[in-house]
């Protein structure tokens, strides 16, 4: 993957080549990541161009009132009515008239093992990080690697083993100068895999004979050691912050919560027993607070390691 990024006087933008025909420029406004695609780089530079030049809103609004202005985004690719020939004895696999998009939003709707928080993460991934990839195209198309053609060609669509390369290099979305995590990077490759699952096992009749992402292996994440704050370093780390907020930090220190189970607590989680041992004090934490797309809900809270 591509990325560029220049201090302006304009607020930071970026350049990323999400595939051949995604190329797409990337800025914040308002504390939001907000971006324009396109169908080819040299498109993709020259909205940049005259973003750093003129700024965003001028940019957006002339594109709004002329399209000649800079070029227009362009919709990600759709299937071809047609199958290119495989070389040899290797058979065309046959359309199936079933778009990715489709696949990916029937899976995540229809899945019993995911609550709706875990539903409003897989939605996001899909959006940020499958579709715009592989396009809306049909799913019979998304192939495990690259087929020979007979007019001794490559496969001219996308395959998973070309899109697990590129993911490996893909930028944080609240941090475009770091790549995401090999736990991210694990979780979206499982969520792409259980999709075509889905088509697999599809009722009451299989959408695919074969899932393209079998045998393949999952992003390895590396098993870190936890390292904990010495009582030194606690120390220094309250002396730091403003006294309002030193009684909520010194409680997450110590009790070892995280943010999103601290903020969900209600009076009643909170025991403060008699001071001994028969009835000591202790907190019950059955939920966490996490930020759907258009609102705030409470869930049951991850498992800790």
């Amino acid at each position: 993957m591509s990325t560029d990024t220049t201090p302006q006087e304009h607020p930071p933008m970026w350049y990323e080549m999400r595939s051949q025909t995604q190329h797409r420029v990337y800025w914040r406004e308002a504390g939001k990541k907000k971006y324009e695609a396109f169908a080819t780089e040299a498109e993709a530079r020259a909205f940049l161009k005259h973003c750093r030049t003129h700024g965003v809103s001028v940019v957006l609004a002339a594109m709004a009132s002329s399209r000649e202005a800079v070029p227009a985004s362009t919709p990600a690719p759709t299937a071809p009515t047609e199958v290119p020939r495989l070389a040899g004895s290797l058979r065309a696999p046959e359309l199936t008239g079933i778009t990715l998009k489709w696949l990916a939003t029937h899976y995540v709707t229809n899945t019993t093992e995911a609550n709706e928080v875990t539903k409003d993460g897989y939605l996001r991934d899909i959006e940020r990080c499958i579709l715009p990839y592989f396009g809306d195209i049909d799913i019979a198309l998304v192939q495990t690697h690259s087929l020979p053609l007979a007019d001794g060609g490559e496969w001219p669509f996308p395959t998973v083993v070309a899109w697990k390369q590129e993911l490996a290099g893909m930028p944080k979305a609240n941090d475009p100068g770091a790549t995401i995590a090999d736990k991210t990077r694990r979780n979206i490759e499982a969520l792409l895999a259980q999709i075509f699952s889905s088509a697999v096992d599809f009722a009451p009749a299989p959408l695919l004979q074969r899932n393209p992402c079998a045998g393949l292996t999952l992003a390895k994440v590396e098993d870190l050691e936890c390292v904990f704050l010495s009582r030194t370093q606690a120390r220094f780390l309250l002396e730091q912050l403003d006294p309002r907020s030193q009684r909520l930090v010194r409680f997450l220190l110590g009790t070892g919560e995280r943010w999103g189970e601290a903020k969900a607590l209600q009076v009643k989680d909170f025991h403060a027993g008699d001071g001994t041992d028969l009835d000591p004090a202790y907190i019950h934490v059955h939920k966490t607070w996490k930020r759907l797309t258009k609102r705030k809900t409470t869930s049951a809270p991850d498992a800790k390691g």
